[in-house]
This record gives C-alpha cells, sequence and structure tokens, in this order.
C-alpha cells in the first residue's frame, strides 16, 4: 500500500514509476507470482502510471506465470520491466524478454552499467524495439573488474539515444 501511495504522489507531479518487488529466497514461485498478479491489479484499477518490474529467478522462467502476467499487463495497458538480476541469470532472462516482445508491445529490459555485455544487449534490444532502463547495478561482472561504470554507463545511454524505443536511467 505504502508504494501505491507514493505512486500516486509521483504520478501527481508528473512521474511515471515503476513497481517492483524484492522477494526473500525462501518464498516461493506461487507466493512471488500472486504478489505480481496483486501489483499489477493494483496499477490497473488505480489507473496509476506505472509498469511492474519482474525479476524472473522467481518465477523460475516459467512461461506459463509469464504468460499470464502478459495477459494481465495488455488488458490494462501496463508495461513489463524485466529486471537483469544477476549476470549467470541473464542469458534465461534474455530469451524470456524476446519472448515476451513477441507477444506484447510494452516490454522493457533493464541493462547494468556494472556488466562488460550491456553494451552489446542494448544494441539487441534496439533491434527488438524493447524499452531499456540503464542502472549501475547491484552486482559487478567477475569477469570485468576493470571496467568503469560510470564511464560504461555513459556508453550505453550514448548507443540508445534516438535509437531506442524509450530509455529510462536510474541507480540503486
Amino acid at each position: 500500500q505504502d508504494a501505491v501511495n507514493l505512486c500516486r504522489h509521483a504520478n501527481t507531479t508528473g512521474y511515471s514509476v515503476t513497481l517492483a518487488l524484492w522477494n526473500g529466497p525462501s518464498e516461493s514461485a506461487s507466493t512471488i507470482m500472486a504478489g505480481y498478479q496483486q501489483t499489477l491489479n493494483e496499477i490497473v484499477t488505480r489507473h496509476l502510471d506505472a509498469r511492474l518490474a519482474i525479476k524472473l529467478p522467481g518465477l523460475n522462467y516459467d512461461k506459463t506465470r509469464l504468460g499470464v502476467l502478459l495477459e494481465i499487463a495488455r488488458a490494462g495497458g501496463v508495461g513489463l520491466q524485466f529486471d537483469a538480476h544477476a549476470i549467470d541469470t541473464f542469458e534465461k532472462t534474455f530469451d524470456l524478454v524476446q519472448w515476451a516482445r513477441a507477444r506484447y508491445d510494452r516490454v522493457g529490459c533493464t541493462l547494468p552499467s556494472r556488466w562488460r555485455r550491456s553494451l552489446a544487449c542494448a544494441e539487441l534490444l534496439i533491434d527488438l524495439h524493447v524499452a531499456v532502463r540503464v542502472v549501475k547495478g547491484q552486482w559487478k561482472d567477475p569477469t570485468a573488474a576493470d571496467l568503469d561504470c560510470r564511464a560504461h554507463f555513459l556508453e550505453i545511454v550514448e548507443a540508445l539515444a534516438g535509437r531506442a524505443v524509450h530509455v529510462s536511467v536510474a541507480t540503486h
């Protein structure tokens, strides 16, 4: 409820919001799914200018569950933002971003500037016509200890500028 209230306030000042659930490692996919459905329903019934961020590892990368969320989102005109989460989970996430984009046009993907691969992924997301959210990111790329994430952040934004469907920027 606090998030909904903050979202409503942000909307009155002209800001759109991305709502996200932070699930614990012991929460079941069913519990996480219920939380996502409840959040989507709140966005739709309260007419909020918001999208829902989804962490696919919590749903066990289940296409059936994701399909249900896509249907709710489509019916309510709500965008879905797929969080990159951790570098070792991104391949599965990216596969489902492509799968979701083929079924719904209001799909976005988050790219962390701490990952060397994010610049190449930005090009792929441009081609898919997927909205991109650029963040500093929570976890470093273990193969890129020398990466200047601030400079890389700006490189990613520069690559997306004028070419991506939509770009938003944020940081942790």
